[in-house]
């Protein structure tokens, strides 16, 4: 339950993260932005 929780409570703050980086990486354009994005989310997956 306490595992639970703590991925829970996480959300939130992922949430938050991910709002920012995908408004940084609306600066960049074409390939660039791509791969900034997928640089970006990966420390999300895990």
């Amino acid at each position: 339950m306490r595992v639970q929780a703590g991925v829970v409570g996480n959300i939130d703050a992922n949430r938050a993260e991910m709002a920012t980086l995908v408004t940084h990486s609306q600066g960049a354009t074409g390939a660039l932005q791509a791969a900034q994005t997928g640089n970006q989310l990966l420390p999300l997956q895990a």
